[in-house]
């Protein structure tokens, strides 16, 4: 059966390089799998991403903007994965919580997006990869696929 989307529903994301991660006791590998937040140790309070839906018109644009298929041969495909990220964080980050000193900023629009400043300090803690990756994950598997 087809679920509606819920263009508002957000999941909080920590990133596997937060430094309150206990890595020794942690089961990064599971929790990146799975995004369950029990496998991992925390000495502290974590960085939350808040990551949300990002609607089909701007994932579109993402893709196409970014991944040239070559239809004659599929092995020339080729994807531009760090401009993709970027984009991906751009248009799915909601919020960020427990950053000392951060406030996300936001430009309005029709949907509104992360500010480029905002997207210099992502780029400076080395997120943007790793949060835009997820934001894929998350914006492209149905439920059964985001459960295993």
């Amino acid at each position: 059966m087809f679920k509606a989307i819920d263009l508002s529903e957000t999941t909080d994301y920590i990133s596997e390089n937060d430094p309150v991660i206990n890595k020794a006791e942690s089961n990064i590998p599971l929790y990146l799998s799975t995004g369950d937040q029990s496998h991992l140790v925390l000495d502290g309070e974590p960085t939350i991403f808040v990551l949300g839906v990002i609607t089909s018109r701007e994932y579109s644009n993402i893709q196409d903007k970014y991944i040239s298929t070559n239809i004659a041969d599929p092995d020339k495909t080729t994807v531009a994965p760090f401009g993709m990220s970027r984009e991906m964080v751009m248009y799915g980050l909601k919020g960020v919580k427990n950053a000392e000193g951060f406030k996300l900023s936001t430009i309005g629009g029709n949907p509104s997006r992360v500010a480029d400043r905002s997207l210099d300090q992502l780029q400076a803690w080395g997120v943007i990869e790793e949060l835009g990756n997820r934001l894929m994950n998350l914006n492209t598997l149905g439920d059964a696929e985001k459960k295993q």
